[in-house]
């Protein structure tokens, strides 16, 4: 069975977040998270070498 990270709010530090849609960018898809304790909306970007 697979197993999820577990993703901490860059705001609050909370680790009790959960996946709250999709960014669609030029680049792809970028996964969005919404925390359960203070209510921000965030996401990961990924930085690739060129």
């Amino acid at each position: 069975m697979l197993e999820e990270k577990m993703v901490t709010c860059p705001e609050c530090g909370s680790q009790r977040s959960y996946k709250d849609g999709i960014r669609y960018t030029r680049t792809g898809e970028i996964q969005r998270y919404l925390c359960r304790d203070c209510g921000y909306r965030f996401s990961f970007l990924h930085k690739c070498k060129i």
